[in-house]
């Protein structure tokens, strides 16, 4: 009897425990017998998407207008029967590039004279038209007309010379008739190397009608010219006075006077550049200083 007893107590008591809450862990899912442990959920770190980069976008450059295909400038040779002299006068003429594509186009004329015991050809020897050729393809000079006459009297003085009157009444008339000039004197200019030089300044400041720029190169003046043009251009109206180009070698044998010219030019208050350069009364000097003279010449002429 005593151990029915003990056996339903020990029964009752079996039963009366499982009314009591068990461990929190032993109500995980993985203290379930028979139940798989879940995996745990996998976190997505978030990729960062980049920004997209700008591309730059290329700024176009400017291409260079092409300069218009043009010939080179030309040389003609001509002859003036001239009254007065004892054969034709001859005489070189340059013309631009594109002249003739232009030929109406009125231009700024030149007239170079040559030196003593030269021709029409030393002023293209000593390379003005090659010179005139790259800097007007260049764009650095307005085109011109560059005139080249020969004086066969070289001999003669200033005053029974007849190469002045055919240079002044024919030749200048004849250019203008065949060419289109511009006749104004602003756009006209006389330039020379030693003789040609002291033509010039003669009748450049005898004839202000007809030339507002002058050169001379070298000087080699003619006899009493050196006190008789100052007098000259001081009579002269202010508004008609040329621009003036004066230069020499520092061992040119007629310095001494181109200097006295010159200071009476200064004191007068004359636009004149005036310069002295290492040389002499030389073809080198010249030859060296052929494109200085032409640009100063391009600068100094009024386009029509």
């Amino acid at each position: 009897m005593k151990k029915i007893r003990l056996f339903l107590l020990i029964l009752a008591l079996s039963l009366a425990g499982c009314n009591f809450p068990c461990p929190a862990s032993e109500l995980t899912p993985s203290a379930v017998p028979g139940r798989p442990k879940p995996s745990p959920t996998r976190t997505f770190t978030p990729t960062r998407t980049p920004t997209p980069t700008r591309t730059a976008t290329a700024t176009p450059t400017a291409t260079a207008t092409p300069t218009p295909a043009c010939t080179r400038g030309t040389i003609e040779q001509h002859t003036l029967v001239a009254e007065g002299l004892n054969q034709p006068l001859r005489f070189k003429v340059y013309l631009p590039p594109c002249y003739s594509s232009k030929p109406d186009q009125p231009y700024p004329v030149l007239y170079m004279l040559h030196g003593q015991s030269f021709d029409e050809n030393q002023w293209d020897d000593l390379g003005m038209d090659e010179a005139a050729d790259a800097m007007i393809m260049a764009g650095e000079i307005h085109p011109l007309i560059i005139v080249m006459p020969g004086e066969d009297q070289w001999l003669d003085n200033a005053i029974t010379s007849k190469f002045a009157p055919a240079l002044m009444d024919q030749l200048i008339p004849w250019v203008d008739e065949h060419y289109p000039t511009c006749t104004q004197p602003a756009c006209r200019g006389l330039g020379g190397l030693s003789r040609g030089a002291a033509w010039a300044m003669r009748l450049g400041s005898l004839h202000p009608e007809l030339f507002g720029v002058l050169g001379g190169h070298s000087l080699a003046l003619f006899d009493g010219d050196v006190n008789y043009l100052p007098v000259l251009l001081t009579q002269m109206e202010e508004t008609r006075r040329p621009h003036i180009y004066l230069d020499m070698g520092e061992s040119d044998r007629w310095k001494a006077s181109t200097e006295v010219f010159a200071a009476k030019l200064a004191y007068l208050e004359m636009d004149l550049v005036y310069l002295v350069r290492p040389g002499g009364h030389t073809i080198d000097y010249w030859q060296e200083h052929t494109p200085e003279y032409l640009r100063w010449y391009a600068e100094a002429l009024s386009q029509p």
